[in-house]
């Protein structure tokens, strides 16, 4: 599995996880890390974001904005 970001048919980012895993499938968890996992539930790739508070990212969403930016919109709840 490789997480790629095209823009067209430019490579805007790559995880550099190619010929790793299969069936992968990209989580947004709750506590802000977007991870990308292999078949087996074991993690390829992550952001390494988080936030302090559970669920925090509970009703988030995963913008590619017109400036190419990936954005991370959050709906945080008290």
């Amino acid at each position: 599995c490789n997480l790629i970001l095209y823009y067209k048919n430019l490579i805007l980012w790559s995880a550099k996880t190619s010929n790793r895993g299969t069936n992968c499938k990209l989580r947004l968890q709750e506590d802000g890390n977007l991870v990308l996992y292999e078949e087996n539930e074991q993690p390829l790739w992550a952001s390494n974001t988080n936030c302090k508070t559970k669920n925090c990212f509970v009703n988030s969403y995963l913008i590619l904005q017109d400036d190419c930016r990936l954005v991370l919109y959050a709906s945080y709840q008290k």
